[in-house]
């Protein structure tokens, strides 16, 4: 029952900061404040994963729930440093890789079907291409390529894992993971390829729920996979 409450606390929190965003139309003020409004949702996904998973932790079955545990706090703290995007944008985009690293390694090492690694391949290569004709910083042109493998890295073995074991809980994985690229994607193309009307409240929205698909898809993975 209590691991419920952190869920709704998750969904309450998330509809909060997503109104604000849609009501300022456009980046909210860049405070402390509002930092730990963005980081509160995953944060509350880490109470959630904690309480509903305290059997697992007992009997010492954690090993992949210790990468989730990780990205969700990695990836709160790059929530933090992008809501000072002019100073923090860089430290963001390297948690925010390191937090992929972490997801990919908690869905497990299955490589999938040929096709499955052409189409992730071709995704990172294009998406790639595309982004780094309109930046003019080579560092920043590393990071991006950096960056986008760990993002198809992360989708391609959430979606091996689902065209192994075909369960819903691999399906909202993996649909998890390809809400948290559109979300990635969305705010790239608005940042230096052409503006998107909603662009923040859009990339909320996906961000979030991508966020809540992956942990729920992570919960019944086991630690031999």
């Amino acid at each position: 029952m209590i691991d419920k409450l952190y869920l709704v606390m998750f969904v309450v929190s998330t509809i909060f900061l997503v109104w604000h965003y849609d009501l300022y139309d456009k980046n909210l003020p860049e405070t402390l404040n509002v930092a730990l409004m963005k980081a509160l949702p995953i944060v509350s996904l880490v109470s959630y994963v904690s309480v509903a998973n305290v059997e697992r932790i007992q009997r010492n079955e954690y090993k992949h729930l210790l990468f989730v545990f990780a990205g969700l706090l990695i990836s709160s703290l790059g929530d933090m440093c992008l809501t000072f995007p002019h100073s923090l944008f860089m430290t963001g985009m390297l948690l925010f890789a390191i937090t992929h690293c972490c997801y990919a390694v908690a869905f497990g090492k299955r490589t999938g079907g040929i096709m499955t690694k052409i189409v992730f391949l071709l995704m990172w290569i294009s998406g790639f291409m595309l982004i780094q004709s309109e930046v003019p910083c080579f560092i920043m042109k590393v990071l991006i390529l950096g960056y986008s493998a760990a993002l198809c890295n992360t989708g391609w073995r959430s979606t091996a894992r689902f065209e192994s074991e075909r369960t819903i809980g691999a399906f909202i994985g993996c649909l998890g993971t390809i809400l948290f690229m559109s979300s990635d994607f969305i705010i790239a193309i608005n940042k230096w390829v052409l503006p998107i009307p909603k662009c923040e409240f859009i990339s909320l929205v996906t961000y979030y729920c991508g966020q809540l698909g992956i942990v729920l898809g992570t919960m019944q993975i086991h630690n031999d996979q």
